[in-house]
């Protein structure tokens, strides 16, 4: 019964290890969704600044690719 004793703390510090190597690849790969999904918007935002000549709506694109920016950036 004692060699049962000894193997629960084995147990849980491999399971606490699993767990935290899940926790880790979860945030890297939800990262690195967010960045490329960032990256794609930005692309878009910076080929219709590019297109317009409106004022208005350069002033809007250039609004919301500061926002994106920011948000990838609080990431």
């Amino acid at each position: 019964m004692g060699q049962h004793l000894e193997i629960y703390p084995l147990e849980a510090d491999s399971f606490e290890a699993d767990v935290r190597v899940l926790i880790q690849n979860t945030l890297r790969g939800a990262l690195h969704q967010l960045s490329g999904a960032a990256r794609a918007e930005l692309t878009c935002i910076e080929t219709a600044l590019k297109k317009t000549t409106d004022d208005e709506a350069q002033e809007h694109l250039v609004d919301e690719h500061v926002d994106v920016l920011a948000q990838e950036l609080s990431q």
